[in-house]
């Protein structure tokens, strides 16, 4: 046991010496046996052999490296502020013409007053006010024109004893109301045919039978699909048109009327 153990004192001995000397393990081995011989080398062999092979021992250094860094962001914000105010004035001047009772009343009693035809001229003037009113006219401008139809179309009614024809009159005064041609459309003033010899000839005409006539008249038309109202100057055309036509039947004194009352018959406007 002696022996073996001093074996192993001069094997790790050498072994040392040479990992010292910085041999490799296999030249550490070949000096072992050329010391112990083979026989030796084998005894120590199972217990050395591991320390043989063993890593060898090595010195680890560990460094830490600190990097320090520094960024730098830089943001510009730029901010444009922009502020518009606009202040608007606005004058609106509204000039509203309407025509109030009294007012109508004024107007449509020059009408009446002028006419021949016009007996009792306080209950003509009066309902003349009242068709005035049904048609709208209150509250709203009304021509001269419309007035004028008005106001001879109650005495055709009142006094001539013709039929009420509301819808009739209402579109006669949509064509007077026509700043243009509305006067023409109803104008039934005395017509003068001069004469060479100065006996000039003065024709009258039955105003408030006249513009009944008319207002019946465009009513038929209408009727008939003829849309007098979008061609209003076709208006003093319609007015001659009525002149003649109660002329020839009604006035004339060897006329249509004449004619029929040959025959006992009466030819009446309606």
């Amino acid at each position: 046991m002696e022996y073996q153990k001093k074996l192993d004192e001069m094997a790790k001995e050498l072994l040392e010496s040479g990992l010292n000397q910085k041999i490799s393990r296999r030249e550490a081995l070949s000096n072992l046996a050329k010391v112990a011989g083979a026989a030796a080398l084998s005894f120590v062999a199972g217990g050395l052999i591991g320390y043989l092979f063993a890593p060898r021992k090595e010195k680890v250094i560990t460094r830490t490296k600190t990097s320090y860094s520094t960024r730098t962001i830089t943001r510009t914000v730029t901010q444009t502020l922009t502020s518009t105010k606009t202040v608007t004035f606005t004058e609106t001047r509204t000039v509203t013409q309407t025509t109030t009772i009294s007012e109508l009343e004024r107007r449509l009693k020059g009408v009446i007053q002028e006419e021949s035809k016009a007996k009792d001229k306080a209950g003509d003037l009066e309902y003349a006010v009242e068709l005035a009113s049904r048609l709208g006219f209150e509250g709203r401008l009304a021509t001269n024109a419309s007035l004028k139809a008005i106001g001879e179309y109650a005495v055709a009614v009142r006094e001539e004893q013709l039929p009420e024809e509301v819808e009739a009159l209402e579109l006669l005064t949509q064509g007077t109301q026509d700043k243009t041609y509305g006067d023409k459309l109803v104008d039934f003033s005395p017509i003068v045919f001069h004469s060479v010899d100065g006996k000039d000839i003065l024709l009258t005409m039955d105003k408030p039978r006249n513009t009944w006539m008319l207002a019946r008249h465009m009513k038929a038309l209408e009727e008939k699909g003829y849309e007098l109202l979008k061609h209003p100057e076709a208006f003093e055309g319609l007015n001659a048109q009525v002149i003649a036509d109660a002329w020839s039947i009604f006035d004339a004194k060897y006329g249509i009327g004449y004619l029929e009352k040959e025959y006992n018959r009466v030819v009446k406007p309606s």
